[in-house]
This record gives structure tokens, sequence and C-alpha cells, in this order.
């Protein structure tokens, strides 16, 4: 199977997504919290290179963080929702190629990968990018390798063509030369779980991977989808 993942996302964002809304304040969240542990201000001037529709730009700006942001995304349909929001701070979008942003060597304070690196075909390529460009570099992504993994690899539209654990992604970011701050592995909360199910069936499903995340970590990713994030830097910084 080939993928052309260009063509596959250029017209992937066409309206709002109420998914993408709620998960986003819980990404804002996980930037804020790993930012902030790490000694950084609360007035950023930030870059995100995969910034979608603009959700997290917009979610981060209304829980009263960061100074300036840009935004790269390969998708014109992205960043034309993008530009169709309101945003109080100076803020950007544009397009790339994936792989070079036409931003100058550490211009920004900080770097946002959230939910990007499970897309892209050479994650290190985009990592060294983030990294060029900014002082810290925060990374999120879904943690679905896990022991419900299927042997073999399944596309499906989400586009997700790469899996991460705890360990993994570690590697990954070590791997390109970056120093990891901080990370967190985290439950989006259980306004996310009732947007697709049943309230009870939300809430059931809810309680369990967050009772078991806060009482064995160790096990619960291993047996559930969750987000890992991290903070990083290069090893000179």
């Amino acid at each position: 199977m080939t993928l052309n993942l260009n063509d596959h996302y250029r017209n992937y964002y066409v309206g709002y997504s109420d998914v993408r809304e709620v998960s986003a304040r819980y990404k804002a969240k996980n930037i804020i919290n790993l930012y902030t542990r790490s000694g950084g201000s609360n007035g950023p001037n930030m870059v995100e290179l995969g910034c979608g529709d603009g959700s997290i730009a917009r979610a981060l700006e209304l829980q009263g963080f960061g100074r300036t942001y840009v935004g790269y995304e390969i998708s014109d349909s992205a960043v034309k929702e993008a530009q169709s929001r309101n945003y109080d701070n100076p803020t950007k979008f544009k397009l790339f190629d994936g792989i070079r942003s036409d931003a100058e060597d550490k211009s920004f304070d900080l770097a946002i990968v959230s939910h990007v690196l499970e897309h892209v075909e050479d994650p290190r390529i985009l990592l060294r990018e983030a990294a060029r460009i900014s002082n810290y570099v925060f990374v999120e992504v879904p943690l679905e390798l896990n022991i419900r993994t299927s042997r073999d690899f399944q596309w499906s539209g989400l586009g997700h063509i790469n899996l991460y654990n705890p360990v993994l992604i570690r590697h990954l970011i070590q791997s390109t030369g970056l120093q990891i701050r901080a990370e967190q592995i985290s439950c989006f909360g259980l306004p996310f779980f009732t947007l697709r199910r049943p309230k009870l069936g939300a809430f059931i499903h809810w309680m369990i991977k967050a009772t078991l995340l806060r009482l064995l970590p160790s096990v619960a990713w291993q047996l559930f989808t969750y987000n890992g994030s991290l903070l990083a830097t290069s090893e000179e910084t």
C-alpha cells in the first residue's frame, strides 16, 4: 500500500471538529504544565509544527498562555480553518513542506509538536527542525503501542503511521540529540469521552482509564491509549 500523506491531509480539515476543539484544551494544559515546570515563563514566543486548524493556538490563548504564535502546516484546508478564527495575540499561519520552515535559528522560546509525530514519515527530521528554531521543544503523542495493538499495520483515516509507548518516544527524542527535561502521561477528561459515546458508557470508560493511570501508571499504558507528553532542549542548553 502506497500512502501519499500530503494528499490525505490536503482537504482533511473542513469545518471545526468538536473532537479537536475539546482535545485541544487538554493538550494546551499539558503544554503549559511541562513548560512552566521546567522554569519557562508564562509568555513565550511559540511556534507549532503541524498546527492543524489552530485549535491548540486558540486553547493556549484562552488559558492565558503565550505572547506570540506562528503555526506551520502541510495542509491547505488546515491553514484556511486556522486563519478563519479570531485571536487576541499576534498569530500567523503558514504552509510548509513538513521538513524545513522559514524561521531563523532559535527564533522562538517554545516549539510545539503535539499529536504530529504519529503522522509523519520522518519524525527525527521534524524534531531537529523544532530544535533548530526554538529553545524548548514540547512533544505529545498518543501512546497507542500496547498489548492490544494489532500485529500488522492497518491504515485508518486518522493517518497514524507510527505507534509509540513511553519508552519509544523517549528514545526517539533522545536519539535526535535532545535532552528530556520533563514528561508525563495523561488521560483526556470526561468531556472528551462523552463526545461520541452514551454518557453512562463514557463515564465508566473514563473512570477505568483515569483510575488505573493514577494507581498503576506502568500497567495502565500497556492496556489503554493515553497521551505521552515530553519537554526537551538541545543537550548543550
